[in-house]
């Protein structure tokens, strides 16, 4: 596992971690660990990232084919659906 320093880091940015690790009950440590991985997209706290890139390219091309071809169905527009 990988360490780095951040050196001459912005007073307001230090106040707005310190604050922010507070008020979440962490360490700036643990605080900055997560905002790292959730602007890289990553899972953190045990949480999916916010985009579902964790789950993209899980299926095989068959696989992806098979699902496209059961929804073809909920991709067809009935505009009795929509008429008043």
């Amino acid at each position: 596992m990988g360490s780095f320093t951040i050196h001459a880091l912005d007073p307001e940015i230090d106040t707005r971690l310190s604050r922010e690790a507070k008020k979440k009950g962490q360490s700036k440590n643990q605080l900055v660990k997560n905002l790292l991985a959730q602007g890289l997209g990553l899972a953190s706290d045990g949480q999916f990232a916010p985009d579902y890139s964790e789950f993209c390219g899980l299926w095989s091309s068959k696989e992806a084919e098979k699902f496209a071809s059961t929804q073809k169905e909920n991709s067809a527009i009935d505009l009795r659906d929509w008429e008043a």
